[in-house]
């Protein structure tokens, strides 16, 4: 969220110098160039991606010790799609419904104070843990409203739907004045998609009742949210890595072999810090284990990897190509993809 602010502060500080000084601003394509590395359309300042390839934005410093973030991950949607608004650039734009797109799998249907809601999964946050998380809908209504995207307007009719408060966070909340001028920028949108009918949106969250099983996974971001006989698993591998000699660059970037899990079933719910392994080192294969559950992400780029060694030769289903496979150990993992291995019984 703050390189994408930053940016969105230097576009406007930029239009001010255009107005006061022209010959001084910077180039719009510069500004573009800018924007697209903010939202992981290019090169982050630190050498890593502050948007995973996926669109889940990342916390606190994008693909180098970042992860999914159930808060401030999740309100960092706007300010991607603030800067789509002001660039009317199309690889910016692209990466804000990528981000609208890849959040919607961590929200999942729960209750506040007796009311039905939407939260996002907060328990595997980089940043701020929160069991239950955020009462949230994703989405973003420019999205919904002027890029027409099903997935945006359906955070925003199911929001209405539920009677959740469309005004800024209560006073006590520190940044009210900042918040309170969002809401105001973004009202216009937010009425328009109210105005959609109901029937434009036929999409639905993966996790909201009714819905098929799913395996899903962003490897750069090391998460997975998976939907899976009666189970919601979601978790994060190499979570809150760091780096060594505290140096915050990608060549410093470390490995620390922990997963962050949250399995919830029928009066059942846990949350778990545990061991994965790294066999290859940074930024290449994780494999974590949790129940009846191994979860194989492989950030690399370039490398495909297998688990013959990793793990064990007992049959699963591999949940994001929903195939079974005679031995877990025979199962390769492509660069940049991720596999789910279940050793229940599948429904």
């Amino acid at each position: 969220m703050y390189d994408q602010s930053q940016v969105e502060a230097l576009w406007w500080a930029n239009e001010a110098v255009r107005l006061l000084a022209p010959a001084r601003a910077l180039a719009r394509d510069v500004m573009v160039g800018y924007a697209a590395g903010a939202v992981g359309a290019g090169a982050g300042p630190l050498g890593g991606a502050w948007v995973s390839p996926r669109g889940v934005p990342l916390e606190p410093s994008g693909t180098l010790d970042g992860g999914f973030d159930g808060r401030w991950g999740i309100i960092t949607i706007r300010t991607m799609c603030v800067l789509a608004q002001l660039t009317a650039d199309a690889n910016v734009r692209a990466r804000c419904l990528d981000a609208v797109h890849a959040i919607a799998p961590f929200l999942y249907p729960s209750g506040d104070g007796g009311f039905a809601v939407m939260r996002s999964e907060s328990a595997i946050s980089t940043e701020i843990n929160r069991s239950p998380g955020y009462v949230a809908y994703g989405g973003n209504s420019y999205a919904a409203s002027t890029l027409g995207d099903p997935i945006a307007l359906r955070s925003i009719q199911l929001s209405l739907a539920h009677h959740v408060p469309l005004a800024p966070p209560a006073t006590v909340d520190s940044l009210l004045p900042e918040n309170l001028s969002n809401f105001l920028e973004d009202l216009p949108a937010i009425e328009a998609a109210a105005a959609l009918p109901a029937e434009s949106s036929p999409y639905r969250f993966p996790m909201e009742e009714g819905q098929p099983d799913v395996g899903w996974a962003d490897p750069a971001a090391g998460s997975v949210a998976v939907r899976n006989c009666g189970d919601l698993l979601y978790a994060t591998l190499n979570w809150r890595h760091g780096f060594t000699d505290g140096v915050a660059d990608a060549q410093h970037a470390r490995v620390n072999d922990i997963v962050r899990v949250h399995l919830t079933r029928a009066r059942y719910d846990r949350v778990a810090t545990a061991a994965m392994q790294s066999p290859f080192g940074f930024g290449q294969l994780y494999v974590a284990a949790f129940g009846p559950y191994t979860i194989a992400v492989n950030p690399s780029a370039a490398d495909t990897r297998d688990l013959a060694g990793v793990v064990g030769a007992a049959p699963a289903v591999e949940l994001t190509e929903r195939r079974q496979v005679a031995s877990a150990a025979s199962v390769v993992v492509p660069p940049g993809q991720a596999r789910i291995l279940y050793a229940g019984v599948p429904r």
